[in-house]
């Protein structure tokens, strides 16, 4: 999480559903 620079902080918390949803267009850079 630590080397997105896009948004590492808030993929920290990835457990959370919700969290996804709202990470979902950083998410799919990152491969989730």
């Amino acid at each position: 999480p630590v080397e997105h620079p896009f948004g590492g902080g808030n993929h920290q918390h990835i457990g959370k559903p919700s969290t996804i949803r709202r990470d979902a267009p950083a998410g799919r850079k990152v491969g989730l």
